[in-house]
């Protein structure tokens, strides 16, 4: 894979000249190739390659500062022998080789090549990571294939069925890790399911996955294993998938389960700062280089704040494997769901009338992430008969910190009847 990461241009006296320096992926390692363009693309001398120190695979990569002085140094060291052409000489006035570039272009330049050696070094940095992520935590169930997507679940128990859709960010793991899984499975049959782009199932950038195309895509999966009649139950950002699905797949779901969940749309910052990472091109570069690293240096604090006013829990601490959320392809989708998340809300004002299905809401009275009273308590009063269960001292990851009345609710919807 080649990128290019720097493309500089330098002016000394009459003359021109450009360095383009390109990242290279090559079987595992990483380095910087420096170009030297004189004057025009059609001068353009032959390519040298200036494998920086310490940027092997999986290596830190060296300080900005200490890699442009070793470009600079090997630039002089090779005395620089690329020319320049002066413009007269571009309009074919003659090819005499003029002077050297400035002392000042060679910093410039060298900045630049040690730019793109610092980001290929943080990309195959996180790209080992990524791999070690996934070799410690291989796929915990089986996979079905729809519509050319390969979905992963795991599936527990006997009994009626309840399916699990976890919120932005997580996978199945989430509802193993509280405890609700094991415990919903000694008396029903439950189903979790990584939703399109976590854990390890795929999501294709041929689709906008908006809430309704996840919906399709479950219930498609639901039907082809001939499942029907079930207890849908969904979290955070899973809850919007769990309302398309009661609202537009009749006979899959008996009764929903809505558990911190966002449902009317307002103004977040955090959409803002989340999004950037599944813009095309720019965000890619950002989930392969800064997004894992700042992530990994804000685990603690997301942790906090997702699990305040209770504490995060020991499950979540020992059995949720948060290296699998810093994989850049997770981060990407974590980041659309995030900008996909109010315009959902908002399609739904004038369709929640017509939700003729049973719904329980369950919330944090503390919930950090989400207003309990401007979503869960508000949607309650709009759709009258629905049961709203507000647990005090627990927060967005509700089921974590209060598993028995999680469950204790879920299971009084499964027998409820539309």
């Amino acid at each position: 894979m080649v990128a290019r990461a720097a493309d500089r241009t330098c002016a000394h006296g009459r003359e021109t000249g450009k360095l383009r320096a390109l990242l290279i992926f090559e079987e595992g390692a990483a380095f910087v190739q420096v170009e030297v363009i004189a004057g025009h693309e059609s001068q353009c001398a032959p390519a040298e390659k200036f494998p920086p120190r310490n940027m092997g695979y999986g290596v830190r990569a060296q300080p900005l500062c200490t890699a442009a002085r070793s470009v600079v140094e090997y630039l002089q060291a090779r005395s620089f022998r690329k020319t320049f052409m002066t413009n007269a000489q571009i309009r074919g006035h003659g090819r005499t080789p003029t002077s050297k570039p400035s002392a000042g272009a060679l910093w410039k330049w060298g900045a630049g090549a040690a730019g793109a050696a610092l980001a290929a070094g943080t990309a195959a940095y996180n790209m080992a990571r990524t791999r070690r992520a996934d070799d410690a935590n291989p796929p915990l169930g089986s996979f079905i294939e729809v519509d050319g997507v390969r979905l992963h679940y795991v599936e527990q128990g006997s009994g009626p069925l309840i399916v699990l859709l976890h919120g932005n960010g997580m996978m199945v793991q989430d509802w193993q890790a509280s405890g609700v899984f094991d415990a919903l499975a000694r008396t029903n049959r439950v189903l979790a399911f990584d939703r399109p782009g976590f854990g390890w199932s795929e999501r294709p950038r041929s689709v906008i996955w908006t809430p309704a195309a996840q919906a399709r895509l479950i219930a498609a999966a639901l039907s082809q294993r001939g499942d029907r009649d079930a207890t849908i139950v969904g979290h955070s950002f899973g809850t919007l998938v769990a309302l398309e699905l009661g609202l537009n797949h009749p006979g899959t779901a008996r009764s929903l389960v809505l558990i911190s969940g966002y449902y009317h749309p307002s103004v977040r910052a955090d959409v803002a700062f989340a999004a950037p990472p599944a813009i095309p091109v720019l965000g890619d570069a950002i989930r392969y280089t800064v997004s894992p690293l700042l992530g990994a240096a804000m685990r603690r604090g997301m942790e906090t704040q997702m699990f305040a006013p209770g504490a995060v829990t020991q499950g979540w601490k020992t059995d949720f494997p948060f290296e699998m959320t810093l994989r850049p392809s997770q981060i990407r989708a974590a980041a659309a769901d995030a900008a996909l998340m109010i315009p959902a809300a908002a399609s739904f004002a004038s369709r929640l009338g017509s939700l003729d299905l049973p719904v329980s809401l369950i919330a944090g009275d503390g919930d950090k992430i989400v207003s309990t009273a401007d979503q869960s308590v508000r949607l309650a009063r709009e759709l009258g008969p629905a049961e709203l269960l507000i647990v005090e001292g627990a927060g967005h990851m509700v089921h974590h910190t209060a598993p028995a009345e999680v469950v204790a609710a879920i299971l009084a919807a499964s027998t409820r009847t539309p």
